[in-house]
C-alpha cells in the first residue's frame, strides 16, 4: 500500500520537474540560436581594423550601403560608389568609392584593403585616407589622411607616411573611424594625378619587364626578336674558340 500511494506522488513530482525544465530547454535553445547567429554575423562597421580586414566581400557588402562586383574590377563595398566611365557595353571601367571603403583584390590572391577613398580601374588601384592593405601575413598601414597607395598589377607603391606590420600590431582604430570632419574631408576628390607620372612610368616599365620575362619562360617570342636574332650577332654561329679577339 505504501508503494501504491507513493506512485501518484512520484508521477506528479516528475511531471512538475518536466514542466520546470521545459522553459529552461526553450531558453537554452534560444541562447544557442543567438550564439550561432552572432558567430556568423559580419563585424560591425566600428570594429577593429583586424576584424574588418578579416571580412569576406559578402560580409562587407552586407554592412555597406553600396557594392560593386564586376569580374574586371576589384570587388568594392562602400558608403558611396560613383561610376566615372563605362565600357562600350555599359559596364563600369573606372569608379570612385568614398566613405567606409572595403576592397577585395583577387589579382593579389584575395588581398583586402580599407580606406576612405579609392579610385579603381581595370589596371590600377589608388587608395587614400589612412589606407590599410593586408595580404597573407603582411600588412601595409598608411599613417596619414594624405597617404596614397598605388597598385599596378602585383606591385605596390606607397606615397606618404606608412609602415609595414602585421595584423597583431595594427592600430586599434581603422580608417573607417577617422574623423569625417578632418583632413580627409577637406581634400579634393582623389584623381589619377595624385600619383606622380614618374612613379607610374617606373611601375609600368617594371611590370612590362616582368611580363616579358614570364613570356620568355613560357616560350613566347620576345617583343623585340631582332635583339635576340643570332644572324645579326658578329659571332653568330661561330664556336667560342674561333671568335677572333681584338
Amino acid at each position: 500500500m505504501h508503494f501504491r500511494t507513493s506512485l501518484p506522488l512520484l508521477s506528479f513530482a516528475a511531471s512538475g520537474v518536466i514542466l520546470l525544465l521545459l522553459p529552461g530547454c526553450k531558453t537554452l535553445k534560444e541562447k544557442v540560436s543567438s550564439i550561432s547567429a552572432e558567430a556568423t554575423a559580419p563585424p560591425a562597421a566600428d570594429a577593429g581594423v583586424s576584424a574588418l580586414l578579416g571580412m569576406s566581400f559578402t560580409e562587407a557588402a552586407s554592412i555597406a550601403p553600396q557594392r560593386l562586383d564586376d569580374p574586371k574590377l576589384p570587388k568594392l563595398a562602400a558608403d558611396n560608389i560613383e561610376v566615372l566611365s563605362k565600357t562600350a557595353d555599359g559596364k563600369p571601367r573606372k569608379v570612385r568609392a568614398k566613405g567606409r571603403v572595403f576592397l577585395q583584390l583577387d589579382q593579389l590572391n584575395e588581398a583586402h584593403a580599407l580606406c576612405n577613398e579609392a579610385l579603381v580601374s581595370d589596371d590600377e588601384v589608388i587608395l587614400r585616407g589612412k589606407p590599410v592593405l593586408q595580404r597573407g601575413t603582411s600588412t601595409v598601414e598608411g599613417l596619414s589622411d594624405v597617404t596614397v597607395f598605388y597598385l599596378f598589377g602585383q606591385q605596390l607603391k606607397v606615397i606618404g607616411r606608412h609602415r609595414v606590420t602585421n595584423l597583431t600590431n595594427l592600430a586599434s582604430a581603422s580608417p573607417w573611424q577617422s574623423d569625417n570632419g578632418g583632413t580627409a574631408s577637406l581634400l579634393p576628390p582623389l584623381d589619377s594625378s595624385d600619383v606622380p607620372q614618374n612613379i607610374r612610368e617606373e611601375m609600368h616599365k617594371a611590370a612590362e619587364a616582368e611580363a616579358q620575362l614570364q613570356r620568355s619562360r613560357a616560350g613566347v617570342p620576345a617583343a623585340f626578336p631582332e635583339a635576340l636574332d643570332g644572324s645579326r650577332h658578329p659571332a653568330a654561329g661561330v664556336p667560342e674558340e674561333k671568335v677572333k679577339k681584338p
